[in-house]
């Protein structure tokens, strides 16, 4: 679920259309408006609340993409002085090596994300947790962790715990590819530091976009793979995708 007068607004000022895919044709989109004012969505139909169900409206509207338009959203800042402070970056080791040059390159990466979601969205400027990284060297150690948890779900991926607030890894070696595993899943701990029930995909598409930035002066700058990219703009023309921005003007009407 997700609130667009808060959270909703300020990725809409921050970010064009291409950038993320929020509906697939065939699911139902419940909409409702609570006591204060503010518009929600959600994929489940809300208990004791009269909620209006608008997937078919929404297939109806027009669903274009401006293929040839360039994404420009390191621009973007929200104002304000006050000085955003580091968040902090914990990695623990089961059985695993880890060298002096990645602990730094991830500690670095993840800095820049948290900086992005102050800048971009609003988020604190003083972080209210740690990001927590636990990297396992042996599988057995990785599942035997997992078990701990309640409800005792297991998986071999890597993932981000909710329960744990922390990022949970199989060690790897680590490459282009898997980093972006890791700065994903990070993605997700620092959307959940403020959003514990935002819709999955915004929470899924900024961790996308978060596996690949760089600073850009006192800024950040996201990277596009190109590929993925030209696959959502296809999915967008045909109508199998559905922009947010879609949703906050079917709001206005």
């Amino acid at each position: 679920m997700m609130r667009t007068n808060t959270l909703g607004k300020k990725i809409i000022a921050a970010i064009t259309i291409a950038l993320f895919p929020h509906f697939e044709c065939g699911a139902e989109i419940y909409q409702w408006t609570d006591d204060s004012g503010a518009t929600h969505f959600s994929e489940k139909k809300p208990e004791n609340i009269i909620a209006e169900e608008i997937s078919e409206a929404l297939k109806d509207k027009i669903n274009i993409i401006e293929a040839d338009k360039k994404l420009n959203i390191e621009s973007y800042k929200v104002p304000g002085r006050k000085k955003i402070e580091k968040v902090i970056v914990k990695i623990e080791l089961v059985d695993y090596q880890l060298s002096t040059e990645l602990r730094k390159i991830i500690r670095s990466k993840v800095k820049l994300i948290y900086r992005a979601y102050v800048q971009w969205f609003g988020w604190d400027r003083k972080p209210s947790r740690p990001i927590k990284i636990k990297i396992f060297g042996r599988y057995a150690d990785f599942e035997t962790y997992q078990q701990g948890q309640r409800g005792g779900h297991v998986t071999n991926r890597s993932h981000y715990s909710p329960a744990r607030n922390e990022v949970v890894m199989l060690g790897t070696e680590f490459s282009d590819t898997t980093l972006k595993v890791l700065f994903h899943e990070c993605s997700h701990a620092i959307f959940h530091m403020q959003v514990t029930s935002g819709a999955k995909w915004v929470n899924e598409g900024l961790a996308e976009v978060f596996e690949s930035v760089k600073p850009n002066g006192k800024g950040v700058k996201a990277l596009f793979d190109k590929a993925w990219t030209e696959i959502i703009k296809h999915q967008l023309r045909e109508g199998s995708l559905r922009t947010f921005r879609e949703y906050y003007e079917y709001t206005k009407q």
